[in-house]
């Protein structure tokens, strides 16, 4: 069954995109064969609303780390040096 749905998988042509559907069309290749197109990316600008959204998510925590650190101490049991790897590391991916 698991074989049969890898081998489906292949017939799909897969495609990501920003929600307003806007940007540059690249297709997207398998690494160990290029020739094989395993779909297409329609890659938004740095302006986009999305972007936008993360940034301004990521300002947010960074302004508030001091409140954020005591959270996930409590929450999760971290020491205060962990707390802030965590909370540095959630704002890294917001912005990159």
């Amino acid at each position: 069954m698991l074989s049969r749905q890898l081998l489906d998988s292949a017939d799909v042509a897969w495609t990501a995109a920003p929600a307003d559907g806007r940007g540059t069309i690249r297709p997207v290749f398998n690494p160990a064969d290029h020739r094989d197109v395993v779909g297409q990316v329609i890659e938004t600008t740095p302006e986009a609303a999305r972007a936008a959204v993360l940034e301004r998510a990521a300002d947010a925590m960074q302004a508030r780390m001091p409140f954020l650190l005591g959270l996930v101490m409590r929450e999760a049991g971290k020491s205060l040096p962990n707390a802030i790897g965590e909370v540095r590391e959630a704002i890294d991916f917001l912005r990159y």
